[in-house]
């Protein structure tokens, strides 16, 4: 009797423990390989990189429709450190997909969410007004928050509102 006690406590003392590693492993994210500072700044195509300057082929800029300053999600991908081959532009639905590893983004056109794992998220600005997906120049923006939530990174408006920086969060 003694025996089966210690084996029943000693096997929900297992159970739980390894509830608890696997439950704890499925919310540890991995470190990102996002360790690039990037800052931009609004009408410009200049993006400083690790305090590096270079010119990016699309500008910041503001857009009355998002109420918000909108990036170029492509530059800001490559910039905080994803490779090229985890950005794809889907031409016939005019849509970009970010493969950053455990975070996989689907956006849209037009659209006031994306999808983030399968799941749904709107697009607000910073002051909670609705945002959209923009084409301009051949480029895919979206409001400045909206890249920095969907990769999961921090990021700012300067003191004067007219650029971000983007600094990178390690865990989820």
């Amino acid at each position: 009797m003694i025996k089966t006690k210690l084996f029943l406590v000693i096997t929900v003392l297992m159970t739980v423990m390894f509830s608890t590693f696997v439950y704890a492993y499925q919310f540890v994210v991995p470190v990102a390989d996002y360790v690039n500072n990037v800052a931009v700044s609004d009408d410009s195509q200049i993006i400083l990189i690790n305090g590096k300057e270079y010119t990016m082929s699309a500008a910041v800029y503001y857009s009355e429709k998002a109420d918000s300053l909108m990036v170029p999600v492509r530059y800001i991908c490559l910039a905080v450190g994803l490779p090229e081959s985890a950005i794809k532009w889907d031409a016939a639905n005019s849509a970009i997909t970010i493969d950053a590893g455990r975070r996989q983004i689907w956006m849209q056109y037009e659209k006031s969410h994306y999808y983030l794992n399968r799941a749904l998220v709107p697009i607000l600005n910073v002051n909670g007004g609705v945002g959209i997906v923009e084409i301009k120049d051949n480029r895919a923006y979206v409001p400045y928050n909206t890249i920095g939530e969907a990769l999961n990174i921090t990021y700012e408006l300067t003191e004067d509102g007219t650029g971000v920086r983007y600094n990178f969060a390690t865990t989820m």
